[in-house]
């Protein structure tokens, strides 16, 4: 699976600890937009929360830098 360099950046954005509001207004996008983009993320990674997604790179099945690791 591979990461667009945009899902890497709504990754590392959450790690940060940013919401919607600040990830729409880092990405001059609108808050829907980021909420599309992260359904998607969701639904390629099989992460079902913000938690999830960063567990999955807490524990090394997807890296931020890289691509998914199987």
């Amino acid at each position: 699976m591979r990461l667009t360099p945009r899902e890497r950046q709504l990754i590392q954005a959450i790690l940060d600890g940013a919401a919607n509001r600040e990830i729409a207004r880092l990405f001059g996008t609108s808050e829907q937009t980021v909420k599309n983009q992260l359904v998607a993320l969701y639904e390629k990674t099989g992460a079902t929360s913000r938690l999830e997604l960063a567990m999955l790179v807490v524990k090394g099945r997807l890296d931020v830098d890289g691509d998914a690791k199987t």
